[in-house]
């Protein structure tokens, strides 16, 4: 007998045929990546192989979830272990900033303390609701106006802004509420002037500041003489409205009531002269003495009652003790008013007097 044979080789090396992957492509959030699809490969051993893709992210631990890599990758492998594979890169990109939905409108106010407003909203394409943070700034000196700038952020860092003016429009000045009267002190003892008080209807940034003005100086004091303080307040609220007020202290040679003449006169009022105090009162109704205007410019009005007609001297001494100024007149009972010219006098601070039957009533005036 006899035999042929024939050996047939079945070696499969061709990789299954894979069909084209879906298109790259870039998107805004991860959230509007696609969901995977399978695909099928045709091999010509096994026929179709339908696979799904193996997805990989990368960076593995991004910053921002909206701005990735999404890797899918599909891999045919027939019997004979051939393969082939396709892969899709989806960019993750976020650029798109928060977008407001609420930011309050621009409004007036007197005070800055008023300035009161709910807060600003803002969605994000991606990240929805975000968190809204603002700074403010004060516009100019004083106060004119203040700008709150809101910020929002996203998960990428992405940024919008916006703004809101507030317009504060404080014209009321302060008001005092407590300014020392006219003042005596003496050389010989120290003093100091109590502060004043004031009050402003916004609450913030009240400043009281005083500037003085000595006629005369200190240094009279050792000459045996006195000086005078003119102290002007200004109360200053934050918008730079001002009220200004006026305290006049005298300042007397000695330590007190008996250092010579003039040396008890105190608060204005009408008082006897300590070198006169001996002399009686002849008449028989009460006596007062009141002046205007005060400060004086031009001229100094002089009223004053008295008991009986008689003669009455009008005089004006300067700080120094120096008259300048004397007239005799009549005085009738009742209310008597005299005129003292006052346009040759320096500016300064004056005391006029007024004499009658040994009686001495005085006032102090300052003249611009």
């Amino acid at each position: 007998s006899s035999s042929v044979s024939q050996t047939i080789n079945v070696n499969d090396t061709t990789a299954p045929d894979a069909p084209a992957a879906p298109a790259n492509m870039t998107v805004q959030c991860i959230d509007d990546v696609p969901a995977p699809v399978d695909l099928t490969a045709v091999d010509n051993c096994d026929g179709d192989i339908t696979v799904s893709p193996v997805t990989k992210i990368e960076p593995e631990n991004p910053v921002c979830a909206n701005q990735v890599s999404v890797i899918r990758i599909w891999t045919f492998i027939d019997g004979c272990g051939n393969e082939s594979s396709v892969t899709q890169v989806i960019t993750v990109h976020d650029d798109t900033a928060p977008e407001f939905t609420f930011v309050p409108g621009d409004f007036t106010v007197e005070c800055t303390e008023d300035i009161a407003m709910p807060d600003a909203m803002a969605v994000d394409n991606c990240d929805g609701d975000v968190s809204v943070t603002y700074e403010d700034m004060m516009n100019g000196l004083g106060c004119k106006s203040m700008t709150r700038t809101w910020t929002a952020v996203d998960d990428c860092g992405n940024t919008s802004t916006a703004s809101t003016t507030v317009t504060v429009t404080d014209n009321e000045p302060p008001v005092f509420t407590f300014v020392p009267v006219d003042l005596t002190f003496y050389c010989e003892v120290p003093f100091e002037i109590p502060m004043a008080t004031a009050t402003d209807n916004c609450e913030t940034g009240l400043t009281i500041t005083f500037e003085d003005v000595f006629i005369s100086t200190p240094e009279n004091c050792g000459n045996g003489y006195g000086y005078d303080i003119e102290r002007t307040w200004t109360a200053t609220d934050f918008c730079g409205n001002t009220t200004t007020a006026v305290t006049l202290a005298w300042v007397k040679p000695g330590k007190g009531p008996d250092a010579g003449a003039f040396s008890n006169y105190d608060d204005g009022t009408a008082t006897l002269n300590a070198e006169r105090a001996t002399a009686s009162n002849t008449t028989d109704m009460p006596l007062s003495l009141s002046i205007n205007p005060n400060p004086v410019v031009d001229q100094l009005n002089l009223y004053f009652d008295i008991g009986e007609e008689q003669a009455v001297n009008i005089r004006v001494f300067n700080i120094l003790g120096k008259e300048l100024y004397r007239a005799e007149e009549t005085a009738v009972r009742g209310t008597n008013t005299f005129i003292v010219p006052a346009q040759e006098f320096i500016t300064g601070t004056y005391l006029v007097m007024l004499e009658f039957e040994g009686e001495v009533m005085t006032k102090k005036f300052i003249k611009r």
